[in-house]
């Protein structure tokens, strides 16, 4: 009996599972972060490659049972780890702080482009072209041809997120 065959796709689903929980571990976009995901990811694809290799030179249905349970066990333990060292990372201090002065800069920047578009808007001559704008913007939204060209977009978008939901679905599905 081949093995490879009877645990491929459990062996394929748990490895995509664990990546997935990996992948969405790291909330921020920043380097540490993205290194400590990469460095597990690596250590996944190693465990699970190992296991494929070990699999291919053994015949015992218990044996690969027990192996697939160490090799899922390990994954969770990394996992976990992966999530403590991100979220210690993200508790530093200094990060919080960023966290902080980055938003506060933000809101700032938005609070100036508000006052700005404001006095912007109170000119005449800006307030004239964006009325015009708004006219064609109004005119090309009314013509038959855009309607129906955003009625197909629909349904395509439609179509491909139904597909792209149904594919993550199956990935997930632990059956």
């Amino acid at each position: 009996m081949n093995n490879t065959h009877d645990f491929k796709e459990n062996i394929d689903a748990a490895e995509q599972e664990t990546k997935f929980n990996i992948i969405t571990l790291a909330e921020d976009e920043n380097e540490e972060s993205k290194r400590i995901v990469d460095d597990v990811l690596e250590q996944i694809s190693r465990l699970y490659r190992d296991f494929r290799e070990w699999l291919k030179n053994n015949a015992s249905n218990e044996e690969a049972a027990i192996y697939f349970a160490r090799v899922k066990q390990e994954s969770a333990r990394l996992l976990a780890q992966a999530k403590e060292k991100i979220d210690a990372f993200q508790e530093r201090d200094d990060v919080h702080a960023g966290k902080q002065k980055a938003k506060a800069f933000g809101a700032k920047v938005v609070d100036d482009f508000n006052n700005g578009v404001e006095d912007l808007l109170q000119n005449e001559h800006v307030s004239k072209v964006v009325d015009g704008i708004s006219d064609t913007i109004e005119q090309v939204r009314q013509d038959e041809r855009v309607k129906s060209g955003i009625k197909k977009l629909k349904k395509g978008t439609l179509s491909v997120a139904k597909r792209a939901y149904e594919g993550l679905k199956h990935v997930l599905d632990e059956d």
